[in-house]
């Protein structure tokens, strides 16, 4: 007998359809969330900076003048060397200074003779006109030439210093010790024709100083922030900062302490201008070189870490993505400095069991996962 209606197979197909749907179904909702690296948090006691960057400048810097002219004799000292204070840098043909000075010393001689002679004179005309032997105007003639011969001493001890000034400055000595530049003459160069000439510049690296400015935002933070752990600020008192040299970040091996605070802002670009002094005996950090700075901001506190990679960025600002029961949850952070791989949260937060190890390959926030333990702080996320 047939049945009436579709056949058996197709019938039996249909059957066979259903069910393996319904056990595909079945499967997927049984199958576990998708695996994410997931790394812990840490708490390390820190130390908190105020970080920022300068331009390193000579403590001392001075240009070496020829201050009378003459033929360059000498220069002593070679171009990029070391100096001590009172070395003689250069040397300006002396001779005809010492002859000016010669003259000076007989201009002298010859006044204080003749001063002798009109004091002699005035005190044998005092003597006859207290006799009555000679007139007043005689006596008045003598006092005008003692005084004319003690106003000429005067002048001839002036020549003969300034004769002796003008010897001295044919050699030219450095006013304290560092580093000389190039020379701008050589000798044999006739020098100070039309007034003082360079001959050269010293600069003074140990100590080294850096420059620095502060915004005036931050500059009210800073203050606060050294008020409240106790710590003298800026022109109360000595306040230490480290220092740093390339722009790559890593240690800050000179320590040394800020020197300057400017009393007013700058107008016009509201910032501060500071100066910090650090000792630089091997000459380690050159006038004009970048320099990176940190102040220390009190003791050494409690500090979560997360690794930077677990740090993302969306329009409501940063986040990291914390595993809890389970499922991402987006938690607001504020980060930190960033060193080796982990980056600093200003204020603790809680993450449950973690972080997602790389929120950029993370599933979204409201995703069930499996938490598996990342490899290291950059791990990616697995599913």
């Amino acid at each position: 007998m047939r049945i009436p209606g579709r056949p058996l197979r197709a019938c039996l197909q249909s059957a066979g359809l259903a069910a393996g749907i319904a056990a595909l179904s079945g499967a997927q909702a049984l199958a576990a969330p998708p695996e994410l690296a997931v790394a812990a948090t840490e708490m390390r006691a820190l130390q908190a900076y105020y970080t920022t960057s300068g331009t390193a400048a000579a403590s001392l810097q001075v240009d070496l003048v020829a201050r009378v002219p003459g033929y360059l004799r000498a220069a002593d000292a070679a171009d990029g060397t070391r100096v001590g204070e009172g070395d003689e840098l250069f040397l300006i043909e002396p001779e005809p200074y010492r002859a000016q000075l010669g003259q000076a010393q007989a201009a002298l001689d010859s006044a204080r003779a003749q001063l002798a002679y009109a004091e002699t004179q005035l005190a044998r005309q005092k003597a006859l006109r207290a006799r009555d032997v000679t007139d007043q105007s005689s006596l008045d003639q003598a006092q005008a030439t003692r005084d004319e011969a003690a106003a000429a001493e005067k002048n001839a001890e002036a020549g003969l210093r300034t004769a002796e000034l003008e010897l001295g400055y044919t050699s030219v000595r450095a006013p304290f010790g560092g580093v000389m530049a190039a020379r701008t003459a050589d000798p044999g160069a006739y020098v100070g024709a039309n007034g003082a000439q360079t001959l050269a510049t010293l600069y003074q690296t140990d100590p080294i100083e850096v420059q620095f400015t502060v915004s005036e935002t931050d500059m009210l933070r800073l203050r606060a922030a050294l008020r409240a752990e106790g710590l003298p600020f800026p022109g109360t008192g000595p306040v230490r900062i480290e220092a740093g040299t390339g722009r790559g970040g890593g240690d800050y091996p000179l320590a040394g302490s800020v020197s300057y605070l400017a009393p007013a802002a700058t107008e016009g670009t509201g910032t501060f201008a500071l100066r910090a002094t650090f000792a630089n005996p091997d000459g380690a950090v050159m006038p004009g070189t970048f320099v990176r700075l940190r102040l220390p901001l009190g003791p050494p506190r409690p500090r979560m870490l997360v690794p930077t990679a677990a740090i993302g960025t969306d329009l409501q600002g940063r986040y990291v993505l914390a595993v809890e029961d389970g499922v991402l949850r987006r938690v607001a952070v504020e980060p930190g400095p960033a060193q080796g791989g982990m980056t600093e949260l200003e204020t603790p937060v809680e993450t449950g069991e973690g972080v997602a190890a790389n929120v950029a390959a993370a599933p979204p926030a409201g995703t069930a996962v499996t938490p598996r333990p990342a490899a290291g702080a950059d791990s990616d996320s697995g599913s």
